[in-house]
């Protein structure tokens, strides 16, 4: 069965008194459908007084895949292609902005849906980027 993890992320984050919206929005050309995240990694912008939240939600087992793509992505979104990890940068030098990956995993105990969450910091950035030598 599959599971919606954005759906329930917008209900957590909406608990939590945050302000939700959509950071993916898809393209069709024909047959082809094309996903895309707001800069190249943002699934759900969260709102609250004074902050602002890029979200990126994924399953458990690719949480740090996640991480590591806003950290190396070499393709971002918009009209200059900039590198990911550049938007990300740039993000973060903002007051009040975090961003964060959220990955969702069943509680095989409780079987309940639960969402550990890693923010992705300068310091995490630079300490995950690969850069040759």
């Amino acid at each position: 069965m599959a599971v919606n993890t954005l759906q329930y992320a917008r209900k957590k984050w909406r608990e939590a008194g945050y302000s939700v919206e959509a950071g993916e929005h898809v393209s069709r050309i024909g047959n082809i459908v094309r996903r895309h995240d707001t800069f190249g990694f943002a699934d759900l912008l969260c709102v609250r007084r004074g902050e602002l939240v890029f979200l990126q939600v994924t399953s458990w087992s690719y949480l740090s895949a996640r991480c590591n793509k806003i950290a190396n992505g070499e393709h971002g979104s918009g009209q200059w292609r900039r590198p990911i990890y550049e938007y990300a940068s740039e993000l973060l030098a903002i007051p009040g902005v975090r961003i964060v990956v959220e990955g969702w995993r069943l509680n095989q105990k409780t079987n309940r849906w639960e969402s550990p969450e890693v923010e992705v910091t300068e310091s995490e950035l630079i300490s995950r980027r690969d850069i040759p030598e």
